[in-house]
């Protein structure tokens, strides 16, 4: 019997000699004073992150001249992060290549990745990166048309600006004014503008801003477009307009001013008015060199003609709007397959739209050559339109269903960091008990002695009286 608990305390003793040791090694760790056999920076630890950093610098310096060996190395970065558990460096790689894609004009890959990017800038809680990624998330679903989605990640964004300041705020109202605009949901844009409107005031002080007076246009812009059954729809958008021109008076807002000034008098059916807000904008547009504008204007003006009855003005300007954008951006009239690799603005197809009324509402025009030449290319761009809709709708599904991929993949990782982060301090915490065990053991064994050799003195003592 005396063996067997001898045999027993010697493993126990084993069992403790051990976890001390694993504890001092530990806290040896913590202060710092281990020897690894050389130098610090030739650690595994230390060799990732070196690679990261190349593979992350090359991203960033690549992308001008090659975009595909750009994209490469941000996945590169990414995996080595990934193998390092280092969250903010897996955050930026997800980051870079989520812009990279954008560069690319892949909105469904670039969303995934700024997802990775909001989740790990989540975790660290690093707020201002948060509202970044996701103020980047809504305009790729805005520019894909998914206003939907474009809400609900401004939203969050509006949360998180909250955590920050008033001009992220009011930006994030902005932005959510002009998805729930596009939405077709007219009160909570006009809401979410006034909200901006205030905030902006409060931000600048009363001072004139160029943000300021976007938020006037945009306000403008709804009543013009949005609630034209108020009595007073044409006054309210007027003012609103003139308090943008007042906030900012470049070229540009003089052209937008304009442009939206000609809006309001074709709605009246003040047609010549119209026309003449038209070319004051398209004059400041030929200034500032700005294409996009100009062929919305050239559109619009194009429109105030077809409803004026005036076929071969109205042409004109939308042939001129038609080859501007398209044109372009090609530079290249005879290939009408690139239609497929570029967006269709909504100009466009208005522009599109209203050459196909003059079609059937002045067949005497198919006679005219430069008509048949301009409904050739509208009859190819409509089939275009079909096809870049129908790869949307596929884009949209496709990136639904990656987004719901990368997070089950994200949770999964996280899941894993906090199995071995817990089971890590378990370990800890074991080695600690197993130290504080070690130690009660010691005092009470040197307690014992000390009572055994009282008790002998003592026994001594009165063995000696």
């Amino acid at each position: 019997m005396t063996h067997d608990r001898n045999t027993s305390s010697k493993y126990l003793l084993i069992t403790l000699g051990l976890s001390f040791l694993l504890t001092l090694s530990f806290d040896n760790v913590l202060a710092g004073n281990f020897d690894d056999g050389g130098d610090r920076t030739s650690s595994p630890e230390q060799s990732l992150s070196d690679q990261w950093q190349a593979h992350y610098d090359n991203a960033r310096s690549l992308y001008a001249s090659d975009i595909d060996q750009a994209i490469a190395a941000a996945n590169h970065a990414r995996e080595i992060a990934m193998e390092l558990k280092d969250v903010e460096l897996i955050g930026r790689s997800h980051w870079m290549a989520g812009w990279l894609y954008v560069l690319k004009s892949d909105l469904v890959n670039s969303f995934n990745y700024y997802l990775g990017a909001r989740k790990a800038f989540l975790r660290l809680e690093d707020w201002d990166k948060v509202e970044q990624i996701e103020e980047n998330l809504g305009s790729i679903a805005m520019d894909n048309r998914s206003y939907s989605t474009a809400i609900k990640r401004w939203e969050d964004r509006l949360e998180t600006a909250q955590k920050l300041d008033e001009r992220r705020v009011a930006s994030a109202h902005f932005d959510l004014g002009l998805a729930y605009k596009q939405d077709g949901q007219f009160t909570q844009a006009l809401s979410h503008f006034t909200h901006a409107r205030t905030l902006y005031k409060l931000y600048y002080k009363s001072k004139d801003s160029t943000e300021l007076a976007r938020v006037f246009n945009e306000i403008g812009i709804l009543y013009e477009s949005a609630f034209t059954e108020k009595s007073d729809w044409v006054d309210s958008a007027m003012i609103n307009y003139h308090r943008a021109l007042v906030m900012d008076r470049s070229l540009t807002m003089q052209s937008m001013v304009a442009n939206n000034r000609g809006n309001v008098y074709r709605e009246e059916k003040q047609y010549r008015k119209a026309i003449n807000q038209y070319m004051k904008a398209m004059a400041m547009d030929i200034k500032t060199g700005n294409d996009r504008l100009l062929m919305s204007h050239l559109t619009n003006a194009g429109h105030a003609y077809y409803l004026m009855n005036k076929p071969d003005s109205s042409l004109m300007y939308l042939t001129r709007a038609i080859d501007l954008e398209y044109g372009g951006i090609n530079n290249n009239h005879s290939d009408l397959s690139q239609m497929l690799e570029i967006d269709m603005s909504d100009y466009l197809i208005q522009a599109v739209q209203l050459v196909d009324s003059l079609q059937m509402k002045y067949p005497q025009y198919v006679s005219n050559v430069n008509y048949l030449t301009i409904l050739e290319t509208v009859s190819k761009i409509k089939m275009n339109m079909a096809l870049l809709e129908s790869r949307d709708n596929a884009d949209l599904i496709e990136l639904a269903s990656k987004e719901m991929e990368i997070e089950m993949r994200e949770e999964l990782f996280w899941s894993d960091v906090k199995f071995w982060s817990s089971l890590l301090f378990g370990l800890i915490a074991a080695s600690l008990l197993t130290h504080k065990l070690i130690r009660w053991y010691q005092l009470k064994r040197a307690a014992q002695s000390e009572y055994d050799r009282s008790k002998r003195d003592t026994k001594e003592l009165i063995s000696e009286l």
